[in-house]
């Protein structure tokens, strides 16, 4: 999703680059994460730990992106605001949604379980719910869905 592609795969010279992203709670940059957390993500390659932050990376080849988050998901609300900061600087097309309430890992917030079974952050937040219609809107706008 980065413009700088990070891939160990040798001969690729021109990597397939998706139409659209849709970010949700997304992690942008390692740094904004408390740092033993990132010690235990990352282990013996905390040393590239800025080469592994996604945002650090975009460049204009970016596809459009649609970010959205909670106010209510700490690490999730400032890699959101993050990833648009970032989008925006290498002037690919952005839209951000802020919703007031959900934890992070809420899934859709229309309540929906996994499987069935009840989960503590999967919870029926109908206005963060209405992301879904934002995010068809705004694939409408970027032509990926047919009116």
């Amino acid at each position: 999703m980065t413009g700088q592609v990070l891939c160990i795969e040798e001969g690729v010279v021109d990597p397939p680059r998706p139409d659209f992203a849709i970010l949700a709670y997304a992690l942008a940059d390692l740094d904004l994460l408390p740092p033993p957390v990132v010690e235990n993500l990352l282990g013996d390659l905390l040393p590239i730990k800025d080469e592994l932050s996604p945002a650090k990376h975009v460049d204009a080849s970016v596809c459009p992106t649609f970010v959205w988050a909670t106010a209510q998901d700490p690490p999730g609300l400032p890699n959101a605001l993050e990833w648009t900061r970032a989008l925006a600087a290498a002037g690919v097309p952005v839209e951000l949604h802020v919703y007031p309430g959900g934890s992070h890992g809420i899934g859709l917030a229309d309540g929906v379980e996994y499987g069935g079974e009840p989960h503590k952050f999967i919870a029926r937040e109908p206005h963060t719910a209405s992301w879904t219609t934002a995010c068809a809107a705004w694939l409408r706008r970027e032509g990926v869905l047919a009116d």
